[in-house]
């Protein structure tokens, strides 16, 4: 056995020897019993007792240790392998291949290797309809592949020089089988579904046990001659080697979580314990530890619990406890001929899932795409264990209508490999920004009728979790009500106040509109106002027409409220106000016409005012009886602000040439010049001080109304 101190640097390194409990071992009677502590319960497996023709049928657990032996099997056994489903043992017995089943040698079971001369290990593949025997010996360098599902089919592989290890596993990529070359010092690796060569990759010196992890993710190969273990990434092929870990590495075996590899070392005598987080190396010591132990095969248990080691020339078969500082029990075999155990068998491990069979199971699987966890998984019942995942994206199946999600977008797509009954989801939707977070709902894709379900129960808002009960998995969203955007109301008439003169008509369009329809109503419809289409009217992208032809009957302010109201948010008004002036009495006969020439509004501040407006206007003396403003009511209205002065304010006749009126209309002082120019033509000249015009606008309206004479104009005028 090499010293630890020749060592490599690196080797130096990773090498971190820890101290192992021994147990003395006992030397037993031929009928292979053991008198130790009873271990943990363990499912059987199988040892290959050359020099005999018998199996150890071996429970690591069991204070006897042996469950029974089984013999007969026309031969001295070599490799043995059990399927993945545990249901069969398959063993090499000289250059056939036989088969246990249900504990018992199935007689109709007996494959011949066509050309074999001395094979030497057996692997079956992940899906059990496959075997791979290597027969390196002799120079022989076949590998033989055994077709279980048609009529156990052989494919011979020539070429495989020195072919010894062998091992089969489902990877990223697809079911491989890895098989060591110790002559060659490398691995191939081939397609264990099309038997093709996928790839050669080169290992240490002289390659012999080859182990893979359960995870599929690690092939461990033990190069018997440079005391390494190389190191394949099944993904890429690409490989490394971990040095100096003991003398004369073998055989090994991988825990089903893929962090301990256990490495017999048939120069030392001892089991080196490779921690794949670090690559760091320990050594298990056995009793006694010597070369002459010739250790060869090794194997986990069916349930992990222990590490069964074979003691070829020593004839011992060594139990480990990883659960218990690597302790060990070891049982001497003996009998006539003397047994020499050479293989280990178990049903292989499983890789570890995160949910287990049990009722009331919690999971928080891993985000695959993020490395978070924002979704916990109970399960109600779970009657068959298995892995629960979780993937998340940004986009799936498109929404029902009136959902939207939050930003950033989030799709959550779990699924599990285990048998349930309920489960209940949760979300942490924190990380999602959302309108208006009482209106969430956890929605659930069925695949099965390809449409979404509302699977919320719960909604917490405090801490931002919302769940749902569910039976079967898929994908799932956090998703809010759409947010309903407010109707839109609007007219060039709405805030404004419009002063028709009598007889003129009042026309105006109001529009409101919402993308999932809107009630256009009016309130305070004038007497004789129509709407064109009538209101109330509902829809979307309404529009209608306001129309009205005030008389003097209908003196007044009129406020008219246009009102949008989509059902969900606040209803939109308007309001049009409408100034209609006084019925002069009679018959209001229209101006002739009537034309401002200047106006003017100086402010002086505030709303106090100076305005000054100059303009003709001319009367039907036909129609109408003149004017006299002496002894009628003139009405001047300044940008819809009415100022009367009543009959018999205005100042002399003059021979009915001049009418003059300067005294206050309310705060307004107001100097008023209306003079004859010809036939019924008169020149207006109006002056005011400190006046308050609240809707104040440029072009600039006058209207005036002598008696029963009215009429107005407007024109842009000078405003400072």
């Amino acid at each position: 056995m090499r010293s630890r101190t020749d060592l490599p640097e690196r080797s130096k390194r990773l090498l971190s020897v820890r101290p192992c409990k021994r147990l003395l071992s006992v030397l037993l009677a031929v009928t292979f019993a053991i008198s130790t502590p009873a271990l943990a319960a363990a499912q059987d497996g199988y040892v290959t007792l050359q020099g005999t023709n018998q199996l150890l049928v071996y429970d690591p657990a069991n204070p006897t240790g042996i469950s029974s032996v089984i013999g007969a099997l026309g031969g001295t056994p070599n490799g043995v392998a059990v399927s993945p489903d545990g249901n069969f043992a398959y063993f090499i017995v000289g250059t056939t291949v036989r088969r246990l089943a249900g504990g018992a040698i199935d007689a109709g079971f007996n494959v011949a290797l066509t050309g074999a001369a001395l094979p030497e290990q057996i692997a079956v593949s992940p899906d059990g309809n496959k075997l791979f025997i290597t027969d390196g010996g002799f120079g022989n360098n076949k590998l033989f592949i055994i077709n279980l599902a048609a009529s156990n089919g052989q494919t011979t592989i020539s070429g495989a020089s020195g072919a010894w290890g062998v091992d089969a596993v489902t990877t990223t990529l697809g079911d491989r089988a890895y098989v060591s070359l110790a002559s060659a010092d490398e691995v191939k690796v081939f397609d264990a579904a099309s038997n093709a060569l996928l790839a050669t990759v080169p290992v240490g010196d002289i390659p012999q046990g080859v182990a893979a992890s359960p995870l599929g993710d690690r092939v461990y190969v033990a190069n018997f001659n440079d005391d390494s273990v190389s190191v394949i990434d099944t993904a890429t092929n690409s490989v490394f080697s971990i040095a100096g870990v003991g003398d004369g590495p073998q055989e090994l075996t991988v825990s089903a979580d893929g962090t301990l590899v256990y490495v017999t070392l048939k120069g030392a005598g001892d089991v080196a314990v490779i921690n794949t987080t670090d690559y760091s190396v320990d050594t298990v010591d056995l009793v006694p530890a010597t070369a002459a132990d010739s250790l060869h095969g090794i194997s986990f248990s069916a349930d992990g619990a222990f590490v069964v080691v074979a003691h070829f020339l020593s004839r011992r078969v060594s139990v480990i406890d990883p659960s218990n500082g690597n302790s060990v029990v070891t049982t001497v075999l003996s009998g006539t001929p003397a047994p020499k155990p050479r293989y280990v068998a178990f049903q292989p491990l499983a890789p570890p899932v995160n949910t287990p069979a049990g009722t009331n199971v919690a999971v928080t699987p891993v985000d695959e795409t993020t490395g978070d966890t924002p979704v916990s998984v109970t399960f109600v019942n779970v009657t068959v264990a298995g892995d629960t995942t979780l993937t998340t994206a940004e986009t799936g199946p498109t929404l029902p209508a009136g959902f939207v999600l939050g930003t950033p977008p989030v799709y959550f797509d779990i699924s599990t490999t285990a048998e349930f009954t309920d489960v209940l989801i949760c979300i942490n939707y924190g990380g999602m920004a959302f309108v208006d977070e009482d209106t969430l709902a956890l929605l659930h894709y069925d695949d099965d009728t390809n449409n979404w379900q509302d699977a919320t129960t719960s909604l917490d808002t405090t801490n931002d979790v919302i769940c749902g009960t569910v039976t079967s998995l898929s994908i799932f969203v956090v998703a809010e009500l759409e947010p309903d955007n407010p109707p839109t109301l609007t007219s060039d008439a709405c805030g404004q106040t419009l002063t028709p003169a009598l007889g003129d008509t009042v026309s105006f369009t109001v529009n409101a509109d919402d993308d999932n329809g809107v009630t256009l109503s009016v309130s305070g419809l004038p007497a004789g106002a129509t709407m064109s289409p009538g209101l109330p009217d509902t829809g979307t992208g309404l529009s209608s027409v306001f129309s009205w032809t005030p008389t003097g009957a209908d003196a007044g302010i009129y406020e008219v409220t246009f009102t949008a109201a989509d059902g969900v948010n606040s209803p939109i008004s308007c309001v049009v106000t409408i100034v209609v002036p006084e019925d002069p009495g009679g018959v209001v006969v229209d101006f002739l016409g009537f034309q401002l020439h200047r106006a003017q509004i100086n402010s002086k501040s505030n709303h106090s005012l100076i305005f000054w407006f100059n303009g003709n206007f001319e009367v039907d003396l036909v129609n109408g009886d003149g004017v006299n403003p002496t002894a009628e009511d003139v009405v001047l209205t300044v940008e819809g602000t009415e100022f009367v002065i009543p009959a018999g304010s205005f100042d002399g006749n003059f021979g009915g040439r001049l009418f003059r009126f300067h005294d206050l209309v309310g705060d307004t002082r107001l100097l008023v010049h209306i003079t004859w120019v010809r036939g019924g033509v008169y020149n207006l000249n109006v002056t005011g001080w400190d006046a308050n015009l609240p809707n104040l606008n440029n072009p600039l309206e006058l209207c005036v109304r002598i008696g029963d004479d009215f009429g107005c104009d407007e024109i842009s005028g000078k405003i400072e």
